[in-house]
């Protein structure tokens, strides 16, 4: 359970990026239930067709926003670029440097993900082998599967 001083220890902010190694800070994603959901109920269109361009976004690459190249300056991000390799693998080049404005970027594991919650349904993110994965990494056991 979330409590207003989950960030705060003898006083003092915590640092975030340990938080969520550990799962604490890690909210969990119902976009794609909500989505399924929506479309099921109101939809003219499949998850499959709507998630195509996202799917397509992240496998082919997008261009890095201005945002996003400022954003890499920030403190906050440059404290998890020195604490997370997966942050660094999500958010630098191969060689360690910053995307710049307007350059390319490409996340084939999302892309995949996508492209498996679009044929196999939601279930496969929550309940399936993902959420598994997800849970032995993130949460340590603290949040079970239900």
């Amino acid at each position: 359970m979330l409590k207003k001083d989950l960030f705060i220890k003898d006083g003092e902010v915590q640092d975030e990026v340990e938080r969520f190694r550990w799962g604490q800070s890690v909210a969990l994603p119902g976009l794609l239930r909500a989505m399924e959901t929506v479309l099921k109920n109101y939809g003219t269109m499949t998850l499959k067709q709507v998630a195509a361009p996202a799917i397509k976004c992240a496998r082919e690459g997008f261009g890095t926003s201005f945002t996003g190249a400022l954003t890499m300056e920030d403190d906050s991000v440059q404290r998890k670029i020195r604490l997370s390799k997966t942050f660094q693998k999500l958010f630098l080049k191969a060689d360690g440097s910053y995307y710049k404005f307007g350059e390319k970027q490409t996340n084939p594991k999302i892309a995949a993900l996508l492209e498996r919650v679009a044929e196999e349904g939601t279930d496969a993110f929550y309940t399936g082998t993902i959420a598994k994965k997800w849970l032995i990494l993130l949460m340590h056991g603290v949040v079970v599967l239900h």
